[in-house]
């Protein structure tokens, strides 16, 4: 430390000297040749660091918004987080309301419980809404708890999926629908 309490580095040939920059300066000191990142660990401008695993390979880079504290994982470049919460994620799309907690990035969803539309009622890891697979990828709508092979989540496939009484012969509109001949009734009782 130097009379003015400012952190200094050894430069290899036993000399001490100031940090080309600091988590104060970085913005006006590092702008030469593309390396807009200042390393707070050793006080060099460095460049966007592209091969980050975990966010703990970003500690003590900042540019001039800030600390670059997350490691997105789908780009390997550490950056300033996007968001932190649902909460960030509000004030920039109406539809990209939830925060991914692995890309600290504002997505249409977390859980499948975030995908409304039966068109695409599965949540992928990326945070999209997608068609489903399997039943189990219909949860939001009780009423359409089956996985088409088109990948929409419908009332039924099959006639065995139709349990009312009043209904029990799936439609082509994949629906449970009303008898319309003997034949359609699975009890003679009905």
């Amino acid at each position: 430390v130097d009379a003015s309490g400012a952190l200094t580095t050894c430069n290899g040939n036993t000399t001490c000297e100031k940090p080309a920059c600091t988590t104060h300066n970085v913005a006006t000191v590092c702008v030469v040749g593309g390396k807009t990142v200042c390393n707070t660990s050793n006080g060099s401008c460095d460049y966007v660091k592209t091969d980050c695993t975990v966010d703990s390979d970003c500690a003590g880079l900042v540019d001039a918004s800030g600390p670059l504290t997350t490691c997105n994982t789908a780009t390997t470049t550490c950056e300033k987080p996007i968001c932190t919460s649902d909460a960030d994620c509000a004030i920039h799309s109406p539809i990209l309301t939830r925060c991914s907690h692995t890309s600290f990035t504002c997505v249409a969803c977390a859980v499948d419980g975030d995908c409304y539309d039966a068109a695409v009622p599965k949540c992928n890891s990326d945070g999209t809404c997608v068609a489903c697979v399997a039943d189990g990828d219909c949860a939001a709508d009780p009423t359409l708890t089956k996985c088409s092979s088109a990948g929409t989540c419908v009332g039924c496939t099959a006639d065995a999926d139709c349990n009312a009484p009043d209904f029990p012969k799936c439609g082509t509109n994949s629906t449970c629908v009303a008898c319309v001949v003997d034949g359609d009734c699975y009890d003679a009782a009905v």
